[in-house]
């Protein structure tokens, strides 16, 4: 089992076991359990659902396993939980960075959509690494979330492309495109990488998409 103290090398986030056990009589019911939720994440983006234990929760939340199934069920529910607030993360990111791109034309446009859809899977707490741990240990439940996720990339990337004038795009561009974004996105994730290590794969990837438009 991992040290819970060693900080995630994907997400960067660090539990800090002692520390929470110090605060954890003076947390609202509320607070803790976002806390717990949030120390969860960083360890099921490590090892899995399979590979983390309750024990390893409790301690790197600062808690008693009791106390764990007060605010979760299982340790599944808790789990599910976890991918959900990554995937809201990720798309939150993805909404500033897309609205924050400033492009000349749509084709710059697009390149810069994609580079920014690509990266956002593989940097900070909205790393899809969790996501690829939920589609690998629970399937059935993680591709609803995966097509979810596919349906509100999209959305974005329509409301994005209205910035740029062009002729009209194909009908399956957007879906496609977004489609090959995430699914890049993810097997990068699963290699590892980090924002700075994809940054040069995602622009390459991003110049060949916005060439077949």
């Amino acid at each position: 089992m991992p040290d819970s103290s060693t900080p995630c090398p994907l997400t960067g986030t660090r539990p800090e076991p002692s520390l929470a056990r110090r605060r954890s009589r003076r947390l609202t019911g509320a607070i803790r359990r976002e806390q717990i939720l949030r120390i969860a994440a960083g360890l099921f983006t490590r090892t899995g659902l399979h590979g983390t234990t309750t024990q390893a929760l409790a301690d790197a939340a600062g808690v008693s396993e009791p106390v764990l199934y007060l605010h979760f069920h299982s340790k599944e529910s808790l789990f599910r939980e976890a991918v959900q607030l990554n995937i809201a993360r990720r798309l939150r990111t993805l909404e500033d960075r897309l609205g924050a791109i400033v492009a000349a034309d749509r084709k710059s446009g697009i390149e810069r959509m994609a580079e920014a859809t690509v990266l956002v899977c593989v940097g900070g707490p909205a790393h899809a690494a969790l996501l690829n741990w939920a589609l690998l240990e629970s399937p059935g439940y993680a591709i609803h979330l995966y097509r979810g996720e596919m349906s509100a990339v999209e959305e974005l990337w329509r409301r994005g492309l209205r910035r740029w004038r062009g002729g009209r795009l194909p009908g399956e561009f957007v879906p496609r495109a977004v489609e090959m974004c995430l699914a890049y996105g993810l097997w990068l994730a699963a290699c590892g990488h980090t924002a700075e290590s994809a940054a040069p794969l995602a622009r390459r990837f991003a110049l060949g998409l916005a060439a077949r438009r």
